[in-house]
């Protein structure tokens, strides 16, 4: 089977890809800056910290490596190809060679293709464009929103708000627009699902491809899900995203975290729909809808089983 490294094997989808790779029998090193993220893996799994604005402590890692999967924001894109040059660099310093080269699987994000202005879809941009240029096999995906997992910073986040209102007083989730505009969320097992398919198949290899769940909702309906999920019912109002972005501004200067920042809520009313095709037909993945996702994600949340509809 493959050396696969995994950078960014600490956090919560490379935990994961690092688990499934390691139990579908690959020998795995996880990169990471945590200790006790990384100590949370299996003991089989070989670990070591590293510094990713270090290329000299990510390369002698990578050195023998038949697939590297990077699972840290497309910002360090740029970071893991000089980590990869500087380990397939020939002694006397000439250029670092292509091949043989391990493969790259990259998660980026489909903030990508935001039109709304954001510094993090700027550097998935300038992280893709560095990948394509330099010549080296393997592929991008680019995620949408993950959800199903504790502590992500979007369902998790709803979820957290539903569950400290009081059960009794009605509950209006202000959302820009009423909430009209589309989200595509797809299912973080479904991530490492992908990811394993593009470790089998260097078939992939090529132009980025996107992964997202089968079908657009709103956010409106999100919030609907997720209040379902916790039975309760939730009224989404409408509410101009500049107001909710100067309310946020206020709290954050009070000290207080609001639930979404500023830049957030004009992210927010930007639809967000996705082409799912070409997963379908490169990957062979067929994405769960939010619903059943939601649902076998109940325990991850803190729900209990009796709550599920």
């Amino acid at each position: 089977m493959a050396r696969i490294v995994v950078i960014g094997g600490s956090g919560r989808v490379g935990s994961r890809v690092c688990r499934d790779l390691h139990r579908r029998g690959h020998r795995v090193i996880a990169l990471g800056r945590s200790r006790p993220g990384l100590d949370r893996l299996a003991p089989e799994i070989a670990t070591a910290i590293v510094d990713l604005e270090s290329p000299e402590t990510v390369a002698p890692h990578l050195g023998d490596a038949d697939i590297v999967v990077g699972c840290v924001h497309g910002h360090f894109i740029p970071a893991i190809l000089a980590s990869l040059d500087r380990a397939t660099r020939p002694a006397g310093g000439a250029e670092p060679s292509l091949a043989p080269g391990p493969r790259l699987i990259l998660l980026g994000s489909t903030w990508r293709y935001m039109k709304t202005a954001n510094p993090a879809g700027e550097s998935v941009r300038r992280g893709e464009a560095a990948f394509l240029a330099s010549g080296r096999p393997g592929v991008i995906l680019h995620c949408s929103m993950i959800y199903g997992h504790a502590g992500d910073r979007n369902v998790a986040r709803v979820l957290g708000v539903i569950r400290r209102w009081p059960k009794w007083l009605p509950l209006l989730i202000p959302l820009p627009g009423g909430g009209k505009s589309w989200l595509q969320p797809i299912h973080i097992d479904d991530v490492v699902a992908a990811v394993a398919k593009a470790v089998d198949d260097p078939g992939v290899d090529g132009a980025p491809i996107i992964l997202a769940g089968p079908a657009p909702l709103t956010y409106a309906e999100l919030v609907r899900r997720c209040a379902e999920l916790l039975d309760r019912r939730a009224w989404p109002i409408a509410i101009p995203s500049s107001v909710l972005a100067v309310l946020s501004d206020g709290l954050a200067r009070l000290g207080l975290s609001p639930p979404l920042r500023a830049a957030e809520w004009r992210r927010a009313q930007e639809d967000k729909r996705f082409d799912v095709e070409p997963m379908r037909k490169r990957l062979g993945l067929q994405p769960r809808p939010f619903a059943a996702g939601l649902a076998d994600s109940a325990a991850q949340y803190g729900i209990a089983p009796a709550a599920k509809h």
